[in-house]
């Protein structure tokens, strides 16, 4: 039986009626099916509906609205190599503690490059939200330093580097999952739990970013690390994002925290981490040793040849992770959002914790 008129067409100028009913079936992007939306997600129940036209074309809004993040990415970058030649200049260390702005700017575009489909800014009580992801960024940073810290001291630096991704990405998730294990009802919300978990996640990579820089004792090998680290920074964010969707859109359609898919989502992405920072344990020097550390730059070209080179490939890998992002949290997109979202961030009806018993199978 098809959708109710005015819940499952598409406007003839390519919206959703302004006023939708808190639930109901709605079209998603796939030609001519529905979903249900139970007011705050896709519960994963979706039927055809052969009244359906297909989805608008998508509209691309105009600059600079939709490119605030990509400012805030740019102004990051050069923020950070700023500090790196302020460093150089003066040939004082301490100057590097002023990368860290450069890094919070930086991560400042992540967030919003992650969320700009999402409306983040419509979340209730933004403010404390975001304060409550800096505080487990801050969190997390200090629980990875202290446990990976004592693995290098009594496992040394390559069982480290293989646990990365356990220390790391638990640290990263510890403090949202307990809000959605014992927080109150708006912590168990999909779209809220994400972000927080990209705040938590930009926050751990500002921090370490920093850290690298100030841990940098040499002043060519600063600029080098100022084109390389914002770029490879943005893993945290975008690789502990994708399971946050996965984890919490699992856990509010099948009413318990513990999922499956959930688990799994986790353990996929400490498995991912894991074998990004290892692959640093098969890297062979000129002299056929293994060197995990980091050769000295003696000379601003060879600083900025291997920035680029290293900040490319950091790009590369980031931007892989942000499709993967992507493909959790589209998930997440809300119908009145769809219209004016690309085709690329419109849901598939994943059935990431859906169970069937518990939802209508189509519209009344």
């Amino acid at each position: 039986m098809d959708a109710p008129e005015e819940s499952n067409e598409w406007a003839a100028d390519g919206n959703i009626d302004a006023q939708p009913t808190p639930s109901g079936w709605f079209p998603y992007g796939a030609p001519a099916k529905v979903a249900q939306w139970d007011g705050h997600i896709w519960t994963g129940a979706r039927t055809a509906a052969p009244g359906v036209g297909k989805p608008p074309q998508w509209q691309r809004t105009k600059p600079p609205e939709v490119f605030t993040w990509l400012w805030l990415l740019v102004a990051g970058q050069m923020l950070c190599v700023l500090s790196a030649i302020v460093v150089i200049a003066t040939k004082q260390n301490y100057w590097a503690w002023t990368s860290s702005v450069g890094y919070v700017v930086f991560m400042a575009g992540a967030v919003l490059l992650a969320g700009r489909y999402l409306k983040f800014n419509e979340l209730p009580r933004l403010k404390s939200l975001l304060v409550l992801g800096v505080i487990s960024g801050i969190v997390a940073s200090v629980i990875a330093i202290v446990l990976e810290t004592l693995s290098v001291d009594h496992a040394g630096i390559r069982t480290t580097l293989w646990l990365a991704g356990p220390i790391e990405e638990t640290a990263k998730l510890l403090i949202p999952a307990l809000l959605l294990f014992f927080g109150s009802a708006r912590f168990k919300d999909p779209k809220t739990g994400l972000f927080l978990v990209i705040c938590s996640g930009a926050t751990f990579g500002a921090f370490e970013g920093t850290l690298w820089e100030v841990r940098t004792n040499e002043k060519y090998l600063h600029l080098m690390m100022s084109l390389v680290r914002p770029g490879v920074e943005l893993f945290h964010p975008f690789v502990t994002g994708f399971a946050a969707a996965v984890i919490w859109l699992a856990a509010s359609r099948a009413k318990k925290t513990w999922t499956k898919i959930g688990v799994l989502s986790y353990l996929l992405v400490v498995a991912f981490h894991s074998a990004h920072d290892g692959v640093a344990d098969f890297a062979p020097t000129p002299n056929g040793h293994h060197d995990i550390g980091i050769a000295p730059v003696y000379s601003a070209s060879k600083a900025i040849v291997e920035g680029l080179v290293g900040g490319v490939a950091g790009w590369g890998i980031s931007l892989m992770l942000f499709v993967l992002l992507r493909h959790s949290a589209r998930e997440l997109v809300a119908p009145t959002s769809l219209p004016t979202a690309p085709p690329r961030w419109r849901p598939r009806i994943k059935q990431w914790g859906y169970v069937e018993s518990m939802y209508a199978h189509g519209p009344e």
